[in-house]
């Protein structure tokens, strides 16, 4: 939570899912992270129907 629109900040955010997955980082399971982008979902869908 706020890292702004994950896809629209992707290189950020996959930096720091790793470091949140790796052994020697906060070494949290991959299993317990979620990753949600229901804004740009919203962009697109709206696009979509224009």
């Amino acid at each position: 939570m706020g890292m702004g629109e994950q896809l629209l900040n992707y290189d950020n955010v996959s930096q720091a899912i790793k470091i949140m997955i790796d052994p020697h980082g906060l070494n949290i399971s991959e299993h317990k992270i979620t990753l949600s982008t229901p804004a740009l979902f919203r962009i697109f869908i709206n696009v979509q129907l224009i």
